[in-house]
């Protein structure tokens, strides 16, 4: 017997090469986001430790020239708006009263002359930030800038604190007054 060798070839099929499955969109951000997480969560603080220090620096060296560029001065008159001790001094560096320090407040004046009645007025509007405490919500208002520095918004909102908050004070200042005293 002779044995029968069968000539036709056999089907082979070539291997196809698998197909990468397709990724949505959505799917591809979130891994690259997932792949990259360390990496943004250092810029981000980084960013944010960066734009405290920052922050704390400039304070510092505002602390500095005024206290360089101040003299303290007596005031009497701070104590029919408050019973807490408030140093007040007067600078030629500023051009608007303004209060400063969370656990020492100071009243800073500008060197010019005020009168009496604007005195009293300065005085009743920088006492109300005083009690209401709007240095300290100010600063909060600094850190969640600093925690959220990459979004635009933060910074629109931040300068509208600052302005709502002095027309908040202006306001109450204004409701303790008669009509002639608004003018």
């Amino acid at each position: 017997d002779i044995p029968i060798i069968n000539m036709q070839p056999e089907l082979i099929t070539p291997e196809q090469p698998t197909q990468p499955e397709k990724v949505s969109t959505i799917q591809a951000i979130k891994n690259f986001l997932i792949t990259n997480l360390q990496l943004f969560s250092f810029i981000w603080l980084m960013g944010a430790v960066l734009l405290f220090l920052i922050k704390i620096i400039n304070y510092l060296v505002f602390l500095i020239k005024i206290h360089k560029h101040s003299e303290t001065v007596s005031c009497p008159d701070v104590k029919a708006y408050t019973n807490r001790i408030i140093e007040t001094r007067v600078s030629d560096t500023i051009c608007s009263p303004l209060m400063i320090g969370v656990i020492r407040p100071t009243l800073l004046l500008p060197k010019t002359d005020i009168t009496p009645e604007q005195l009293q007025n300065v005085l009743a509007h920088e006492m109300i930030h005083v009690r209401r405490n709007d240095i300290l919500y100010k600063w909060f208002a600094s850190i969640v800038k600093c925690i959220h520095w990459f979004n635009p918004a933060i910074y629109f909102i931040g300068k509208q604190i600052n302005i709502d908050c002095e027309i908040s004070c202006d306001l109450a200042v204004v409701k303790e007054m008669d009509e002639q005293q608004e003018k």
